[in-house]
């Protein structure tokens, strides 16, 4: 009966990430391994785990946060097929004490690549929000984004936005609400645009105690005056020689000016026989199979947007952010 047992214990052994760890500084730059021998001098060291990078900031009280990344070195054909995870070690240290450990948070094994922001912690009236630059290593347009982490009492706690589809970049605002800024990525490749071409809508975000809520309603103005920018760029670029390239711009620009006129809280029979306009253009410069997509799709979002009016999902701060990504027919 202990037979089956051991050789289970064994297996879980073999596969954790420990069996096929590797020495540290096989995954470390030089700076990074310069960076490391820096930190162990002060006194912050992970013997077993490899430095993903290094942040700082002044405290609100004189001293400094240090916000570290870690994580295992391990034998690329052995990593499990998820991903490992980088721990997020945060400390404080005030005067010339050596730094002192405040709390720590193992990120989703998804981010491959994570490293603390160069200014990385943001002080604010619920604790200290840190911020870490997180890359899967794929290149969609939410490949790369930022991580928020707001300590609470001892704790990390990770903050998520309201909409799987936004990719957080920065943060654009810090009185009297911390603003945080990124963009939509629901249209990632809508047809037939390609990936890097995609069309897409800033996104703002507040942070409220310990999560992020719709801010749009207050860049109102914004929305207006990138709105009233593009259709200049649009008007310009339907001059320009007809060829694939620019029929891309035409009809990804033409989407990010709806979005941005439905964010700005234009309403759709406001908004939409512009877009209608605009996306007539890159149709007529477009050759005949690439054109009936793109009056498939105009079609198709155009509906989506009445019908995410008639329902009421407009009516929320961000009102782009209630337009589903419509399945062409």
């Amino acid at each position: 009966m202990r037979l089956p047992l051991l050789a289970a214990t064994l297996t879980l052994c073999l596969l954790s990430p420990t069996a096929f760890a590797r020495p540290v500084a096989e995954c470390q730059s030089a700076e990074e391994a310069e960076m490391a021998a820096a930190l162990a001098a002060e006194g912050i060291a992970e013997p077993t785990l490899a430095l993903t990078g290094v942040g700082r900031s002044a405290t609100t009280t004189g001293g400094e946060w240090v916000v570290v990344g870690w994580r295992p070195c391990l034998d690329p054909t052995a990593e499990p097929e998820g991903g490992v995870s980088t721990r997020i070690s945060l400390y404080h240290r005030t005067g010339k004490a050596a730094p002192k450990p405040v709390a720590s948070l193992d990120l989703p094994p998804v981010q491959r690549f994570v490293s603390p922001s160069e200014d990385a912690v943001v002080a604010t009236k619920w604790g200290p929000l840190l911020l870490i630059e997180a890359a899967t290593g794929g290149s969609c347009m939410g490949c790369e984004t930022l991580v928020p982490l707001l300590l609470t009492g001892d704790k990390l706690v990770m903050l998520t936005p309201p909409d799987p589809d936004i990719a957080l970049r920065e943060v654009t605002g810090s009185s009297p609400d911390i603003i945080l800024t990124g963009f939509l990525t629901r249209f990632e490749a809508y047809p037939p645009l390609c990936s890097a071409c995609s069309p897409s809508t800033t996104i703002h975000l507040r942070l409220e105690k310990d999560r992020l809520v719709e801010a749009c309603d207050r860049f109102r103005d914004n929305y207006i005056s990138d709105a009233a920018a593009a259709r200049e760029e649009l008007a310009a670029l339907a001059g320009d020689p007809v060829g694939p390239d620019t029929v891309n711009d035409l009809y990804a620009g033409s989407i990010a000016r709806l979005l941005d006129r439905v964010n700005a809280g234009e309403t759709p029979s406001g908004a939409l026989p512009d877009f209608q306009d605009e996306a007539a253009k890159a149709i007529d410069r477009a050759d005949p199979s690439r054109g009936a997509t793109i009056r498939r799709s105009a079609a198709a979002l155009s509906e989506a947007i009445i019908s995410a009016q008639s329902t009421g999902k407009l009516s929320r701060a961000c009102p782009a952010l209630g337009v589903e990504r419509p399945r062409l027919r």
